[in-house]
């Protein structure tokens, strides 16, 4: 027998799921072939091309672990109990809940590159268990409570559930927000090859940085967009180079650093450590000829004194939850070439530039 409110109702649901949709996603409805065409396209990226960096990660355990810090490891828990305590009311209402996030899981864990950014659409359905799991155990709580503490017995219950629960997600909030509080390493860095080189310096700056960074900045303003503090000549598409850098980068590309006046050379743990993680041999066998055949002349470090560095993460390095971490950016190096002369300006007509080929 049908139910005329509970068909109103479903539908309600549905109307209200279509409209956030479209509110979230309005190109589905104004430009619907873009739309449909990028969503595709970053399907068959997530699927099919793994990210340098995340060799040896397993989707199943790179997300649980994403959960740790992204949800709080005992609001995880409480989500479990809440589970549990849903399937016993109702089962049906249950499976409804739990449809999306166990969906979402599976399917993000069989991609060939992890992002813990990615599972973000199932957090309210984790919220929303998590506080039937937390209203559970205050009640389990509340009982052994009832005598000493009579009718107040379930709010302390709660209380208590919820500052523990509460804990480590404030906590690291409180963190991250001192961290991004100081000044990013990158910026550190600018003003120190600012302060030592003259405009229009020929720089090889790994791609970790804006393409603003590069511009001529006098008392905190852009002179203009055409006059540069640095000038690049080297992997001057961002877009594509940011995608297999470190595969990009053999020895003998440093002959080529000289041959083209490109002396100082700034190295980046974003993109370093990713070669190191996925054991990149060019890459690698590039970043020790350039350690032994140029000076350090500054190497600048975000992390707190005596903490240990933190290996290269695609989202602990960005988002800067390790305890490690004192101040946002990457670690970097500042290299001088030995045996070259210092460049200026633009690459004139025929001028070597340093443009890495794509790894064959």
């Amino acid at each position: 027998r049908r139910d005329p409110k509970a068909l109103a109702r479903a539908a309600g649901a549905l109307g209200c799921a279509a409209l956030a949709l479209l509110a979230t996603t309005p190109y589905l409805l104004f430009d619907l072939e873009t739309a449909r065409r990028q969503i595709l396209a970053q399907a068959a990226t997530a699927g099919s091309f793994g990210k340098v960096g995340q060799g040896g990660d397993v989707g199943v355990l790179y997300y649980l672990g994403s959960l740790g810090w992204g949800l709080g490891w005992v609001a995880l828990g409480l989500t479990i109990l809440g589970t549990v305590a849903m399937t016993r009311q109702s089962v049906g209402r249950a499976v409804v809940l739990v449809a999306l996030p166990v969906a979402l899981f599976a399917y993000l864990s069989l991609q060939s590159r992890y992002f813990g950014r990615w599972l973000l659409p199932a957090y309210p359905v984790l919220a929303v268990l998590a506080g039937v799991g937390a209203a559970w155990a205050a009640e389990l709580l509340a009982r052994p409570l009832a005598r000493p503490l009579g009718g107040g017995a379930a709010l302390a219950a709660l209380g208590g559930v919820l500052v523990v629960t509460l804990a480590q997600p404030l906590a690291a909030d409180l963190r991250s927000a001192s961290v991004l509080g100081r000044t990013d390493t990158r910026e550190v860095a600018r003003e120190f090859l600012a302060e030592r080189l003259r405009p229009s310096a020929r720089v090889v700056i790994e791609p970790a940085v804006p393409s603003r960074y590069y511009r001529l900045v006098r008392r905190g303003r852009t002179i203009s967009r055409n006059r540069k503090q640095f000038v690049r000549g080297f992997i001057k598409e961002n877009r594509q180079s940011r995608l297999d850098y470190a595969r990009t980068l053999r020895p003998e590309t440093i002959d080529r650093y000289r041959r083209s006046g490109f002396c100082t050379v700034v190295t980046m743990s974003l993109l370093r450590g990713r070669a190191e993680r996925d054991g990149e041999r060019r890459a690698l066998a590039y970043y020790r000829r350039l350690e032994r055949e140029s000076d350090l002349v500054m190497a600048l470090d975000p992390y707190r004194p005596g903490a240990e560095p933190v290996d290269f993460h695609f989202d602990l390095s960005y988002n800067y939850y390790p305890r490690a971490f004192e101040r946002p950016g990457p670690a970097i190096r500042v290299y001088r070439l030995s045996r070259c002369a210092q460049g200026f300006g633009q690459l004139r007509a025929g001028e070597s530039a340093p443009v890495s080929e794509a790894a064959s």
